[in-house]
């Protein structure tokens, strides 16, 4: 079934929808004392989730909510996916350092990052850096989310200095589009700017420096250079942001007989993401655009996630113009530099799936999947859990085929031999992962056009995401196993939703507490569908009378 036809049904179905949403509600459980506390300031990245409000356009399509905020620590997604068999609706769980629903203000969230802290502590400390980014969907509020947020740190860059200091404050502003960057406060405007790593350190030749005096003056260019920000129309929002920009306010504080303090402050407007479905629909231009977009934000992700090993990984920040510009980010020798991610995600039905690709865009920087994990090890049963790092030459190849479909033609260069497996993949880093696809292989019968290839390349940024995600299951497997020893407790086991010609029957049996996949992070109540998609309350009655103790 496709996405359109998806999002019809759970329009259509409000009633079956909200009463499983209902139901789920009723098995939370409250947060302990320790998880409902700031979060803490040793840790380089924090996490924080927005949810924006419903919009005009939400409810003229009758759009509803499937976001739940709990105690501002733990969201939950419902995500209801309907297949020409039947289907399920199952809630999917996250936590971060800070939730804000869709009433938060933008004071609220300025508070609950304690980004005022941050500041404090960077203003007081030679060599420290803070940066703040805004990732998700386009049209969530990333824009109006660090434009607020901009505002409180013009004010609080002068407010919060060292005593008895002269304080000298400069300013830039960087656009990066695809694979150029420009200065957005240059004269003439839109100069280009070259961005490269030397000595350990990016170089910008070409991007002006500006003195402020003022706070005022400081909130003047901010908006003079954000105005002249790439836009175009999208379905999401008629001026969305079709580039980075990076404004960076630079410290120094000077006083007789004490040594200089020079520290920065960087706040990330990220280009709205998209999934490859939507990029495929767009004009050539916009195309190769977000394919430059996806990369970068791939990118991104490979640092902050070597960043944030316990190995002594090497941080690719040289792969990209976006990550050499925020090398501080990702340096481990500045351990004192902190990063802190807001994910803008909206609640709506018509965009669940790019909300929940923002969410697993991020749970990689700080979320740690407990949830998932701690429902494994409550099971203390893993027979039935399949772990993608045993999947044979065949199973791994099946896996292609159905869920990476753009690059199914390459599977001789991705499983080279008869006893490759996808494991192998699950090493490699984006760049690798891409170079891969293009090397022809030994074994192939015969070698994918140029065209085909070039088609894929789109593909390949979410691809990478996919082999990631199940790489983060085999560890959680680890994890549980370890920490999962003992005496098992009960298990139970619920037989799926296989269905012909809409009678419900047998199918393949998932171990799960109460019908939950604890590698997808599910959590609480799962409803299965019949394939009319009304016979849910039956094929429910008819799972319950087949558990297994």
């Amino acid at each position: 079934m496709s996405s359109n036809a998806n999002i019809k049904y759970i329009l259509e179905h409000k009633d079956i929808v909200e009463s499983h949403i209902q139901k789920h509600k009723a098995t939370w459980q409250p947060l302990a004392g320790d998880q409902t506390q700031q979060q803490p300031e040793d840790v380089p990245i924090n996490v924080f989730i927005r949810v924006r409000p419903l919009l005009q356009h939400d409810h003229d399509a009758g759009s509803y909510s499937l976001v739940e905020v709990q105690d501002q620590r733990l969201i939950h997604v419902t995500h209801p996916t309907i297949r020409w068999a039947g289907g399920r609706i199952a809630t999917k769980t996250y936590d971060a350092d800070g939730i804000y629903p869709d009433t938060a203000s933008s004071d609220d969230v300025y508070n609950g990052m304690n980004i005022t802290r941050e500041i404090t502590q960077v203003l007081h400390e030679h060599g420290r850096e803070l940066s703040i980014l805004a990732y998700g969907q386009t049209g969530t509020g990333k824009t109006f989310t660090t434009t607020a947020i901009e505002e409180r740190v013009a004010s609080e860059a002068f407010d919060h200095a060292m005593p008895d200091y002269v304080v000298n404050i400069t300013l830039s502003i960087l656009e990066i589009r695809g694979s150029a960057s420009y200065d957005l406060l240059s004269e003439p405007a839109l100069q280009p700017v070259k961005i490269s790593a030397a000595s350990g350190k990016a170089q910008y030749q070409g991007l002006s420096v500006h003195d402020v005096a003022s706070k005022e003056a400081l909130l003047n260019l901010v908006q003079k250079g954000k105005s002249l920000r790439l836009t175009r129309s999208t379905s999401k929002n008629d001026t969305s942001s079709r580039s980075h920009s990076i404004v960076s306010i630079k410290i120094c504080q000077r006083r007789e007989g004490f040594p200089d303090l020079v520290s920065a402050i960087n706040i990330v407007d990220l280009a709205g993401s998209e999934r490859s479905s939507i990029i495929a629909n767009n004009s050539p231009e916009r195309v190769k655009e977000s394919i430059d977009t996806n990369k970068s934000l791939a990118a991104l992700k490979e640092c902050i996630r070597a960043r944030l090993s316990n190995r002594h990984s090497h941080i690719p920040w040289r792969s990209d113009k976006l990550t050499m510009a925020l090398k501080g980010a990702f340096d481990e020798k500045k351990t004192s530099n902190k990063l802190l991610v807001i994910a803008c995600i909206s609640p709506s039905v018509l965009d669940i799936e790019d909300s929940l690709n923002t969410l697993k865009y991020v749970t990689p920087f700080q979320l740690s999947a407990a949830h998932a994990v701690d429902a494994i090890i409550r099971q203390r049963d893993f027979s039935s859990v399949d772990d993608p790092r045993k999947w044979s030459y065949e199973k791994s190849k099946a896996y292609i085929a159905r869920n990476m479909p753009k690059i199914s033609s390459l599977t001789d260069r991705l499983l080279p031999t008869p006893t490759s497996g996808i494991a192998s993949l699950f090493p490699l880093t984006a760049p690798e992962f891409e170079q891969l696809c293009e090397t022809p292989a030994p074994r192939e019968a015969a070698a994918p056009d140029a065209r085909t290839v070039a088609a894929a390349r789109a593909w390949l940024p979410a691809y990478h995401k996919k082999l990631q995600d199940l790489a983060a299951k085999g560890l959680a497997l680890d994890r549980a196993r370890t920490e999962g020893k003992g005496p098992g407790s009960r298990v139970v086991a619920r037989a799926s939703a296989g269905v012909t010609q809409g009678r419900a029957t047998k199918g393949s049996v998932i171990a799960a507490l109460n019908g939950i996949d604890p590698t997808a992070n599910e959590t609480g109540f799962v409803l299965r569908l019949a394939a009319d998609g009304k016979e849910w309350d039956k094929l429910e009655r008819l799972e319950k009378a087949n558990q297994v103790m």
